[in-house]
């Protein structure tokens, strides 16, 4: 459940004992520990010698009840601040240079496919694997994108070569890059499938590596940014992963976050790990967060903001925690300390989050998924995905993420909408959508939508909406991109005024036959708003879906609501997390379907069974307020 990653100062004897002494007074604050390669490309006599220590420290950490894992800290290479480390290996070795599509060679990052590279990378391995880890977690260098200098890669001689071979072609460098950003589609296609089929054969080069050591061991994989150079996902890992291991992987997925001075990129990081959890094979059960504080001191991620990353990514779903709060030696062991004891502390809570998450899916609002866009005004613009980090929406209440199977509700963005191929879109029309009136009018001018139904841009400035006996207008310095004005066959929410001259619907239902939509010509992407107007959104959102949203904050209170629900789609948890710095009034919440009658409240330093009031398919719960800023708690239901 709770795995740590530990330095190099932890192959000493003397170090690793104080730290297993301080672990044995908290219960329950640890249950793995990984070691670490040695980061760099030094001489394979420097890795043994360190392998000789990791093994010899192993011990204690077993006879301790503890299990010990291995991180492999770099294979490709993470980027060019390697050259603080020792990488002497890398001449002397004849290394072959990840180069970029301009030709750019990178001096600390290496071709997947280079043979020297690939014989040190195993014979590195193998030294460690004579721990015999419980599980070999690959770092984030797994990948081909991000290597600075180069962005994108490998483009060397040898990689061009083997796909002039493939397709019997005959490009250069600067031919290949032309044609799989701006040339016939298929050959991008064929470079994707190029690149996943080299990195798959290296994946499977290392598991090898690993399982002549180690055959008992579980492969894992540590990954952040994940993009369409690779179609979305890192599936072709998981894939030679388990195809030569024989055993089903499992994964980290990142995002950095290494401090809580803006608390709610914590929550925003939860959204981003999300569309990586979306993509992962079925079945890749253990599923862990990277929770990181790098460089691990007082002045970086407090040890409260640790404790609640831990909550927001245990109630996202994940299944296991993992932590780099203990690789460096820069403050004493009394600090430390307090974070196992933290640990211990929320223990129980947590592993009634992860209980929850083994059988339940993420609820509510989810953000539809990027299509794989054929539009490249520049190289490789075809790489990215937009919207990893989700809209307004979370801030408002409306938790957000990428897992849509199971959403009662899609929002779809411009920027997502500039992805998606016209069936990708027409896939759409049978599902609750939340947008904006540039998303519909976008889609109208395509053709795909015969509906009675148009929207109108109208001039920004002194604009007034009003909501039977409510109005809104969005601040003055505040810009208000394209308001519309929505006609036709639709059920207005709002009306849009210019002074005292009503203009039109700015706001409104439309039903495509097969779904409704909520569409937003005004006010839809901003968070500082009135109570009313933040009513209006989720009541908006709740009316598309039949009223069927898992659960609904009815305060006037800034707090996010992330329900999740069981197999049958029965409301299971709600985690509620207070996004202010203020404490809160009691909080009066909504829950739909839920899969049980007991309903019990609690974080790590309360429980608190509540009866809720009973509305006829509403079930209204009183729950106690926060009592400090950025808090959490959830509500478990069973029967």
């Amino acid at each position: 459940m709770i795995n740590i990653r530990l330095g190099s100062h932890h192959n000493r004897h003397e170090v690793s004992q104080e730290l297993i002494n301080e672990i044995k007074k908290y219960p329950g604050c640890c249950d793995a520990v990984w070691f670490s390669t040695e980061y760099g490309y030094p001489d394979l006599e420097v890795h043994r010698e360190n392998a000789k220590k990791i093994c010899q420290t192993a011990k204690l950490y077993r006879d301790a009840g503890i299990r010990v894992d291995l991180q492999i800290s770099n294979t490709i290479g993470h980027g060019e601040y390697m050259k603080a480390k020792d990488c002497s290996a890398k001449d002397v070795c004849g290394f072959e240079k990840m180069v970029g599509f301009d030709g750019t060679e990178a001096e600390y990052c290496f071709c997947w496919n280079g043979e020297n590279f690939r014989k040190y990378t195993a014979e590195m391995i193998k030294c460690y694997c004579a721990v015999k880890p419980g599980r070999v977690w690959v770092d984030d260098d797994l990948r081909p994108t991000n290597h600075f200098p180069v962005n994108y890669g490998c483009f060397c001689d040898n990689c061009i070569s083997r796909f002039n071979g493939k397709y019997g072609t005959h490009f250069s460098r600067e031919e290949l890059v032309n044609e799989i950003n701006f040339g016939d589609i298929v050959w991008r296609e064929r470079y994707t499938d190029f690149v996943c089929d080299n990195l798959a054969s290296f994946a499977g080069f290392i598991t090898d590596a690993v399982m002549s050591v180690s055959p008992e061991s579980q492969m894992g994989l540590q990954y952040a940014v994940i993009d369409n150079y690779t179609r979305g996902s890192f599936r072709y890992i998981f894939d030679a992963f388990r195809l030569h291991s024989g055993k089903p992987p499992v994964c980290r997925p990142g995002g950095g976050v290494y401090d809580d001075k803006n608390p709610f990129e914590l929550l925003n990081k939860q959204i981003f790990m999300s569309y990586a959890n979306s993509t992962l094979p079925e079945y890749v059960e253990y599923n862990i967060p990277e929770i990181e504080n790098l460089p691990d001191v007082t002045f970086g991620k407090s040890i409260y903001g640790t404790m609640l990353e831990t909550t927001l990514s245990l109630a996202y779903g994940f299944t296991g925690v993992s932590y780099a709060v203990l690789m460096n030696d820069y403050e004493k062991m009394e600090f430390f300390s307090r974070m196992l004891k933290g640990f211990s502390d929320y223990r129980g809570y947590w592993g009634k989050l992860i209980q929850y998450s083994k059988f339940t899916s993420s609820a509510g609002v989810g953000i539809v998924k990027p299509g794989r866009s054929l539009k490249c005004e520049k190289p490789f613009d075809y790489a990215g995905i937009p919207a990893f980090y989700g809209t307004p929406l979370t801030k408002i209440g409306l938790a957000e993420y990428h897992e849509t199977d199971s959403a009662q509700v899609l929002v779809l963005t411009k920027e997502i909408l500039n992805t998606l191929n016209n069936e990708e879109i027409k896939s759409l029309f049978g599902r609750p959508v939340i947008t904006d009136a540039s998303v519909l009018e976008q889609i109208l001018n395509r053709g795909l939508l015969n509906i009675n139904v148009s929207v109108e841009k109208t001039e920004s400035g002194s604009l007034t909406e009003i909501f039977g006996d409510s109005k809104w207008q969005i601040s003055f310095c505040d810009s208000q991109l394209d308001p519309y004005i929505i006609k036709g066959d639709i059920k207005p929410i709002s009306y849009l005024y210019r002074f005292d001259s009503r203009l039109g619907t700015a706001n409104a239902v439309i039903d495509l036959g097969t779904a409704k939509w909520a569409v937003f010509g005004y006010g839809l992407w901003h968070h500082i708003i009135s109570s009313d107007k933040r009513r209006q959104v989720i009541s908006a959102a709740d009316e598309i879906c039949g009223g069927k949203l898992p659960a609904i904050l009815n305060s006037a209170e800034q707090v996010t609501v992330i329900p999740r629900t069981d197999r049958s789609l029965k409301t299971a948890c709600v985690t509620l997390v207070n996004i202010s710095i203020a404490d809160t009034e009691d909080l009066i919440l909504t829950v739909r379907n839920p899969s049980g009658n007991r309903f019990v409240y609690r974080n790590a330093f309360f429980e608190k069974q509540i009866t809720p009031e009973i509305k006829g398919e509403d079930y209204i719960l009183t729950l106690p307020g926060f009592q400090r800023g950025w808090d959490a708690a959830t509500l478990f239901i069973s029967d």
